[in-house]
């Protein structure tokens, strides 16, 4: 998270890189909050996995739920926050169809 965000209510905590000449941050000094790097990325192979070990898919389309249906095993499936209430009660039909739950 951005720095200051848990003190001063007024800032986000989306990421900014911190430019000020006296940052600790940005000199990365010892005991201050460590400053994203591509190091922490997770690695390519357990990216989308679950703490389970399932690996998560979002459902957009009618389409994403008739590609999936065999696979049920390893996959968790999650509908997508775009999705209207509407279509969202659609599509939890049409799944409970395709994997007979």
């Amino acid at each position: 998270p951005r720095y200051n965000t848990k003190s001063v209510a007024r800032i986000k905590s989306s990421w900014r890189k911190p430019i000020g000449i006296d940052s600790n941050i940005r000199k990365k000094i010892k005991g201050s909050q460590k400053m994203p790097s591509i190091g922490y990325r997770t690695d390519k192979s357990l990216r989308n996995y679950d703490k389970n070990g399932k690996f998560n898919i979002t459902i957009n389309t009618i389409s994403d739920i008739n590609l999936f249906s065999g696979l049920k095993n390893n996959f968790e499936f999650y509908l997508s926050k775009k999705l209207s209430t509407r279509t969202k009660r659609v599509f939890t039909k049409l799944f409970i169809k395709a994997f007979s739950f």
